[in-house]
């Protein structure tokens, strides 16, 4: 398993002319990502935000080494691909910017919030742009784009759906529905219902027409006062 992920990676690399970090990272497979954290990281784990239960993690361990966590027991073999790849792209996000910071900690990048919700959005459009790339004529991609969608809507109903969770919630699923809307351009770019309010909508709008990271550093301020505008 970790063998074939290492090739679906590079598979990866190689479709979006993003570099392989060869010998950046350790990919591991757990059961559980956050015992994975507080077993062999306490200290790291009582700083994270709760709730913390993720499917899978772009870590940064106490030697400032990365390392993409996955969770295989939880989810099936399409979605820990999807996993692999979000956090791929997080540690290549994160390997780019820290070259804009070289004197801040790799573990500190991590507390950029800005960053944080701008990669997060990246990870999810580029990992469900490889996937829909696999497919072609039997994808449903309207039947997608809608539970794209409803699920969202579902997410920031919840009693529990703060501010960050709402802005984490928004750009995790603008990437998974601009991947789709990138490949099956048929389908409405800005849907309605889509949006908690305009000030999300212009989040929506910025990460659009910023889905590379160049693109996104030269306008960081933007976003900046976009995010904290929520």
């Amino acid at each position: 398993m970790n063998f074939d992920l290492l090739n679906i990676i590079k598979d990866f690399c190689d479709k979006f002319e993003l570099e392989y970090l060869k010998g950046e990272f350790k990919l591991i497979l757990t059961d559980n990502v956050a015992d994975y954290i507080r077993q062999k990281d306490y200290l790291y784990y009582t700083w994270l935000k709760k709730p913390f239960d993720p499917f899978g993690m772009c870590y940064v361990d106490p030697n400032e080494e990365y390392k993409l966590l996955v969770d295989t027991v939880r989810q099936n073999l399409p979605n820990i691909i999807v996993t692999t790849l979000h956090e791929y792209t997080h540690l290549g996000d994160y390997m780019r910017y820290g070259q804009t910071k070289p004197t801040v900690s790799r573990r500190n990048l991590q507390e950029d919030d800005t960053f944080r919700y701008w990669s997060e959005f990246h990870a999810s459009y580029l990992s469900h742009m490889f996937v829909f790339s696999l497919d072609d004529t039997s994808m449903d991609y309207e039947r997608i784009g809608v539970e794209i969608l409803q699920s969202y809507q579902e997410a920031i109903k919840q009693d529990t759906c703060d501010r960050e969770y709402a802005v984490y919630e928004s750009v995790h699923k603008y990437g998974e529905y601009i991947a789709l809307q990138e490949r099956y351009p048929i389908i409405n770019s800005h849907p309605i219902n889509f949006y908690i309010n305009d000030a999300f909508r212009n989040i929506y709008d910025f990460l659009f027409t910023h889905r590379t990271i160049d693109k996104f550093l030269k306008d960081y301020q933007e976003y900046d006062k976009l995010i904290n505008q929520i």
